[in-house]
């Protein structure tokens, strides 16, 4: 009996192992299809902290575009469209290339509405995020409500800077934001912002808060998640944000 048992345990075993490697093997191309919110942190080699938010859209057959707001430590905001190619395998990782060389390699989770990824390129060490818009179409409404955030880079002249709290939407083009935050500079504040926002039918959009804060943003998922960058020259700063 025991010997039965032992074997039957064997091969409930074996054939645990089987399903768990095939369930891992069922990626293509095609797995890659639609449009992705991107956010991205680093560091250039020569040229310091850079950090980003873009929209990705893959075409299932190995081609992708993208428009990217990229932040340098160096020089500031670039905005920026391009084209390239990617490559799956059957066990889910990926690469990015552009036309003059390997842009990223890509692990592809949750049934391709998320990537990981790190830059490949050899003069930098970044990694980010890539999650799925499942939105054909978004207005200033798909993203009314209080959605908790975390904050976090730095500032020319001030160092590194931190946050946590809210940015509340109120689906018509008002925006007011509250968190406590630190600064290298000056330590431990509590902030409070009105502003104004603006969202364009694919996903992304722009956000001022009081007199000169600029960000762009990605919206992802069905609106429950947004990635955003500090579109200021003087810093390095991205946003991720859920919805309460």
């Amino acid at each position: 009996m025991t010997r039965k048992v032992s074997l039957l345990f064997a091969a409930l075993l074996v054939l645990s192992l089987g399903t768990g490697a095939l369930a891992g093997e069922g990626c293509t191309e095609a797995t890659l299809e639609g449009s992705y919110g991107e956010v991205h942190g680093g560091t250039i080699f020569d040229r310091g902290l850079i950090t980003a938010v873009g929209r990705w859209t893959f075409d299932g057959k190995g081609n992708y575009s993208a428009t990217v707001t990229n932040v340098f430590e160096d020089t500031g905001v670039s905005r920026a469209a391009f084209t390239g190619t990617y490559a799956v395998k059957a066990d889910c990782t990926a690469s990015l290339a552009l036309p003059d060389g390997p842009l990223a390699d890509l692990a592809i989770v949750d049934g391709g509405r998320e990537l990981r990824y790190l830059a490949t390129r050899p003069n930098r060490v970044g990694t980010g995020v890539f999650k799925r818009q499942a939105l054909q179409e978004c207005t200033k409404a798909t993203i009314a409500g209080r959605y908790g955030l975390t904050l976090n880079g730095r500032i020319r002249d001030r160092g590194l800077a931190g946050a946590v709290g809210f940015l509340t939407f109120d689906g018509e083009g008002g925006a007011s934001y509250a968190a406590t935050a630190v600064y290298e500079d000056t330590g431990l504040d509590h902030v409070t912002l009105e502003g104004t926002y603006k969202v364009n039918p694919n996903c992304t959009g722009s956000l001022l808060l009081g007199a000169s804060a600029t960000f762009d943003f990605a919206i992802v998922g069905e609106g429950e998640e947004i990635f955003q960058v500090a579109t200021r020259s003087d810093r390095v700063v991205t946003w991720t944000m859920r919805k309460q």
